[in-house]
C-alpha cells in the first residue's frame, strides 16, 4: 500500500508575558554587565504567567490545524515527542566548551534526532505497525492507543540527566547535595512523566516535579 507522507501545517507558540533578561539576572543575583547583555543579543524572554504546558499544547495544535483547514476530530493519531533531557545536556556542555560536535548527539540510526533516547526508534516503529493496524481497521482507535501505551512499559527509555546539567536547569543549587539515588529517582520520575497521558504540565516547579516522581497525574487532567 503506497501512502504519501507529508507536512501540511506548522505552527508554534510561546507565552506572550515578557521580562528583560536585566531583570531576570537581578532576580537571579547573577552579576551580568552591559557587555555581557549585549554579547547575548536577547533584550527580552518569554514566561509564563500561569499558564501550563497543557495550555501552551492546545493554542498551538489550534494554530497548526487552523493553518491546515481541517478539524480535531479527522486526526488519526497523535505522537508526542521529546529530546529534552539528552539536549539539555548538550546545551550545558556546549555552553562550558563552545565545542559544537556536542550538538551531534550520540543516537545510531535515529529517526528524527541524534539526541533522542537510544530505544526510541524501536518503540516508534513498534507504535507504527499499531497505527497502520488501525488504519486498516483490523482495530479500533481505544484498542490502538491502549496498545501504545502498554507498548511504553516495554522499552527502558533511559532519561541521561546529570547533576551538572541540573545545576544549569536550576533544579539544584551549586552548593546542593544529590546522592546516585537521587538522581536516578528523578530519571524514573521524569521518565513516567514522559510515557504518561495523563502529564502535560511543563516541568516548572518543585510541585509538578515531586507529583511527577510519586507517579501522580496532573490534576487538570483527571
Amino acid at each position: 500500500m503506497d501512502i504519501s507522507v507529508g507536512i501540511i501545517s506548522a505552527a508554534c507558540h510561546v507565552p506572550p508575558h515578557r521580562r528583560s533578561v536585566s531583570e531576570l539576572f537581578h532576580e537571579e543575583r547573577v552579576q551580568a554587565t552591559p557587555q555581557t547583555l549585549t554579547r547575548l543579543g536577547i533584550d527580552q524572554v518569554p514566561l509564563c504567567n500561569g499558564e501550563g504546558g497543557s495550555f501552551m499544547a492546545l493554542a498551538v495544535s489550534q494554530e497548526a490545524l487552523q493553518r491546515a483547514g481541517i478539524d480535531a476530530a479527522q486526526l488519526d493519531v497523535i505522537v508526542d515527542y521529546t529530546i529534552l533531557p539528552r539536549m539539555m545536556n548538550a546545551l550545558g556542555d556546549f555552553t562550558t566548551t563552545r565545542d559544537e560536535e556536542h550538538f551531534h548527539g550520540e543516537t545510531r540510526n535515529p529517526c528524527f534526532s541524534t539526541h533522542e533516547d537510544p530505544d526510541y526508534s524501536k518503540f516508534f516503529w513498534a507504535a507504527v505497525e499499531v497505527i497502520e493496524a488501525y488504519e486498516q481497521r483490523r482495530i479500533s482507535a481505544p484498542e490502538a492507543s491502549k496498545k501504545i501505551f502498554e507498548m511504553a512499559d516495554s522499552y527502558e527509555f533511559p532519561v541521561v540527566i546529570r547533576r551538572d546539567a541540573m545545576i544549569r536547569a536550576g533544579w539544584l543549587k551549586e552548593g546542593d547535595q544529590v546522592s546516585a539515588r537521587d538522581v536516578e529517582f528523578t530519571r524514573k520520575g521524569f521518565r513516567w512523566a514522559l510515557t504518561n497521558p495523563h502529564t502535560r504540565d511543563l516541568f516548572g516547579s518543585s510541585e509538578t516535579f515531586f507529583r511527577w516522581c510519586a507517579r501522580r497525574p496532573d490534576p487538570h487532567l483527571v
